[in-house]
């Protein structure tokens, strides 16, 4: 993951988009970040959404995008709470029976992993931020925030079905400072262990 990102700084840097945008890159050298899948796949995805986080900073004085990365216990998945009807026995499940609710369309939570830990790529900016309404909605195609002529809705759509190919999740939000906050989660690979 290190090199994939150090590589990609490189790439956008040469970009148009980052003329007057501060890109700042903290990326730990002393964890390991090392995951399974294609590096040109994760490559394209975040060359996405710093393309993406350098059109949102357009029009904000002092322009900022960062991406970052971290190593860290993968979270319980949540509980799972049936969907139910007003008369259903207590403690019964009938929700695979009945058509009460959707399953949500992107995975919640953190990915399965073998070895506890997750490898989180997190993208924010300083610029306006997702509509509220539209955090749940960007992964779709051809949703987007864009002004018209300026996006066909499809990037965002991509780097979704390619991380869940890597068996990854994608979330979008904002964060708690103002600006859009994209975090890429991904099963990490076992830690090396050193023979002596």
């Amino acid at each position: 993951v290190r090199a994939v990102i150090r590589d990609t700084v490189d790439l956008v840097r040469t970009q148009g988009h980052f003329t007057r945008v501060v890109l700042v890159s903290d990326v730990p050298e002393d964890v390991e970040l090392v995951v399974r899948g294609d590096p040109y796949q994760l490559q394209q995805v975040l060359v996405n959404l710093l393309v993406n986080a350098a059109d949102a900073v357009e029009k904000t004085p002092n322009p900022r995008v960062a991406i970052s990365a971290l190593r860290r216990h993968a979270d319980p998945p949540p509980a799972h709470t049936p969907a139910r009807r007003k008369d259903d026995p207590e403690g019964v499940d009938y929700s695979h029976r009945r058509r009460l609710a959707a399953s949500p369309r992107w995975p919640v939570g953190d990915p399965e992993t073998d070895s506890g830990d997750v490898v989180e790529l997190i993208v924010t900016d300083n610029g306006p931020g997702l509509p509220p309404n539209m955090t749940e909605q960007v992964f779709e195609p051809f949703v987007t925030t864009k002004e018209p002529g300026k996006g066909t809705g499809l990037g965002l759509a991509v780097c979704a079905r390619l991380i869940d190919a890597m068996g990854g999740v994608i979330r979008a939000g904002n964060a708690a400072d103002g600006g859009a906050r994209f975090s890429v989660v991904l099963p990490a690979e076992p830690a090396e262990v050193e023979s002596t």
